[in-house]
């Protein structure tokens, strides 16, 4: 049966492989490369992990990319009064058959090839690790639910993820499908001081999707700020050239209740951040006086690291 009438069989049942029908058909026409090779997707076997597995791949397809599956595992102390120990072999090997679960599942949605790699170590510090190796371009990583679920997450793992990866972070929510990147809000957090060329590889990311981009730059008061927001502003128009792009300037005192209004505004499908400043997003995922949480996100996040350029052909 060739590929064609694979997808065919399965559309109605896997909605994720119609849609990647539909969007590899609607990228053939664009004239913008973007060399993305490898896509790292990190799990630890949940179902939050599991659907960061399928956009994923869904993004790897679409980028024409390559995908590694992978995990990382801790061993256990020995058991002094036993003397009883578990072996990093057996332990190793019972993590490659999880992974390999993992393939087969996602074998539903898609040919594309996968690799499963595993290491020891606590999870922050493997995956860069493994991100280096094998010189990846993205990292997933999922996100469980919101709230209470968010911040515990947030503030743990991804947290220390985006401090360290010298890659692309993109955090994908629970329960969130793949979508093409047809409406990007970026979060603006940008200065006089900050280098415009840290924005080459959003530029070249917007520009192969041709996605729709509000750039958003909350500010405190009407008058604060708006001078230099508006000069950066033609800066960034000129370094996105013909990138369909409009600026806005909410005044809001909570930077986070001013994204999440223009999230819902403009039904954006994807939330991008570079992190010049960690305090200003973690400022983001605090808690308001009324101790609730004050942002939610339901589209993935994508985090550039100020340094991060990605290469055009």
């Amino acid at each position: 049966m060739s590929t064609i009438e694979i997808y065919r069989f399965d559309a109605y049942k896997y909605p994720f492989v119609l849609f990647l029908v539909l969007i590899k058909t609607s990228l053939t026409k664009t004239q913008v490369h973007i060399n993305m090779k490898i896509i790292l997707v990190t799990t630890d076997f949940s179902p939050a992990a599991r659907n960061a597995s399928l956009y994923g791949l869904m993004l790897a397809e679409a980028l024409g990319a390559k995908i590694i599956l992978f995990t990382a595992y801790y061993l256990p102390n020995r058991m002094p009064s036993l003397n009883v120990g578990i072996s990093e072999f057996s332990i190793m090997k019972d993590t490659e058959d999880k992974l390999a679960q993992e393939v087969l599942y996602l074998r539903k949605y898609s040919s594309l090839p996968i690799d499963i790699v595993c290491d020891k170590g606590l999870p922050q510090a493997a995956i860069k690790k493994i991100s280096i190796e094998k010189n990846a371009d993205f990292i997933i990583i999922g996100m469980k639910g919101a709230g209470q679920n968010f911040r515990k997450v947030f503030g743990s793992t991804v947290t220390e993820l985006i401090r360290i990866a010298d890659v692309p972070v993109i955090i994908v929510p629970e329960n969130t499908n793949f979508n093409k990147p047809d409406k990007i809000v970026f979060a603006n957090d940008m200065n006089r001081e900050t280098d415009i060329h840290s924005l080459n590889a959003l530029v070249t990311f917007t520009k192969f999707f041709r996605s729709k981009l509000f750039v958003v730059k909350v500010i405190k008061t009407e008058n604060e700020e708006i001078a230099d927001s508006e000069n950066i502003s033609t800066e960034l128009r000129k370094a996105f050239g013909v990138a369909d792009i409009e600026f806005e300037y909410p005044v809001h005192t909570e930077v986070s209740l001013a994204l999440s209004d223009s999230i819902r505004r403009h039904n954006a499908n994807l939330l991008v951040m570079i992190t010049y400043d960690h305090d200003w997003l973690q400022l983001l995922f605090k808690k308001s006086e009324t101790k609730e949480m004050i942002f939610h996100s339901h589209i993935p996040i994508l985090i550039f690291p100020p340094s991060r350029f990605i290469e055009t052909d």
